[in-house]
């Protein structure tokens, strides 16, 4: 949860768990595209060769891996929208300035694949219990458009 830094050998590590992760192949069955919008809440100087990972646990593979941007929209595909779209996202930020690593991942699944979704995420620097007794590194906001 938060950022930590690591030494040369862990921060290897850490790169290569991203690089061995499997990766999510979206169907040719397309339903729309799902926009994330990030708030770092805590940001240790994030350049810009820094490597976000966006984690489904649904899907156990990577469905994002590339450099970190405030808005990111990926494509929702019947697989994903399948169970109203709930799943379970863990963030992983890996920042070679300082070898820095960013990991946020909560207890609850939201809905997030849902076709035209704006997915607010607020990645907390402290996590937090909410009121439903679950622990928290990230708020979750979704709204629908159209």
């Amino acid at each position: 949860m938060g950022f930590q830094r690591f030494e040369a050998a862990a921060w290897s590590a850490e790169v290569a768990d991203v690089e061995a992760t499997p990766r999510y192949e979206v169907g040719a069955e397309r339903r729309g595209m799902v926009h994330f919008r990030f708030a770092l809440e805590e940001n240790p100087g994030v350049e810009e060769d820094a490597v976000f990972v966006v984690f489904s646990n649904r899907m156990l593979a990577s469905v994002y891996a590339g450099p970190y941007r405030e808005g990111l929209s990926l494509p929702v595909d019947a697989r994903l929208a399948s169970d109203e779209g709930f799943d379970n996202l863990e963030f992983k930020l890996l920042s070679p300035k300082g070898c820095v690593v960013g990991r946020w991942s909560n207890e609850q699944g939201y809905p997030y694949w849902q076709a035209g979704a704006v997915v607010s995420i607020a990645f907390r620097e402290v996590g937090r219990f909410a009121e439903h007794g679950l622990f928290e590194t990230h708020g979750v906001s979704i709204r629908l458009e159209g």
